[in-house]
């Protein structure tokens, strides 16, 4: 972490996992992936829209990933 936004990113990335819920599904089906999701927010924290930048290629997954991002909204407030 060098940069002056990365304490802010890496609080967002800690605060994020804790709503990250792997899917039964894809446990039951020994699916796994990496989904790399794009957002957008406001600077209070409120998640505005969020999209698959690039897919895990299980479509669970994916939609797991979008999910958490709305239900973890408003995340913590962009810095000045």
């Amino acid at each position: 972490l060098q940069g002056p936004g990365d304490d802010y990113l890496e609080a967002l990335r800690r605060y994020l996992a804790r709503y990250k819920k792997y899917p039964q599904e894809a446990l039951d089906k020994k699916e796994e992936g990496t989904v790399m999701i794009g957002f957008a927010l406001d600077r209070a924290g409120h998640v505005l829209d969020a999209w698959i930048e690039h897919s895990s290629g299980v479509t669970v997954l994916d939609q797991a990933a979008l999910a958490m991002m709305h239900r973890s909204s408003p995340v913590p407030p962009v810095p000045p």
